[in-house]
């Protein structure tokens, strides 16, 4: 009996950790998982993350979601100070918004950012409506942080992509 619950275990684990989120599935009813990646530094796990997208194909005209889920604590500021340096000092006016969108994360906390334009994004945090982000051309700087990483960290973002089989470890 004991040997039937583990391979069910082990059948079911690979559904298990692509469930689509609630708020992605109202949201992008049509969306399917593009590809999940791990992101470490200096061998410290951050947080791991799923790409969402009709059909399970990604494309910058359509509406997509990332769900990152995470592995350590991080505060709301941490997290808009970071992103306002992914993205660069021009869109530094958004930092306060940010940081009403994001919520204090604990490890094991998700923060879904689901992207329906190209000027608008929408957060969620463990599944709560957090905030609507409206500015111009928002979609593409916001959420390359994740899906365009560059030298080193190119692993994780073809990954997320559903591009490469290896986890990123920059």
């Amino acid at each position: 009996m004991r040997s039937v619950l583990i391979a069910m275990l082990v059948i079911l684990a690979p559904g298990l950790a692509s469930a689509r989120p609630a708020e992605v599935a109202r949201t992008l009813p049509q969306a399917q998982q593009v590809g999940a990646a791990h992101y470490s530094v200096l061998g410290f796990s951050m947080f791991d993350a799923t790409l969402w997208a009709g059909g399970g194909r990604f494309s910058w005209e359509q509406p997509f979601a990332i769900e990152i889920r995470y592995r350590r604590e991080f505060s709301a500021r941490t997290l808009a100070d970071r992103a306002i340096y992914e993205m660069g000092r021009e869109y530094a006016s958004l930092r306060a918004r940010l940081v009403q969108c994001f919520a204090d994360v604990d490890a094991g906390d998700r923060i879904v950012g689901i992207s329906t334009g190209e000027n608008t994004a929408t957060f969620f945090h463990n599944g709560v409506h957090r905030c609507d982000l409206e500015a111009a051309g928002v979609r593409r700087p916001f959420f390359s942080i994740w899906l365009d990483r560059r030298g080193g960290e190119r692993a994780f973002s073809r990954q997320l992509l559903g591009q490469g089989s290896s986890a990123a470890t920059p």
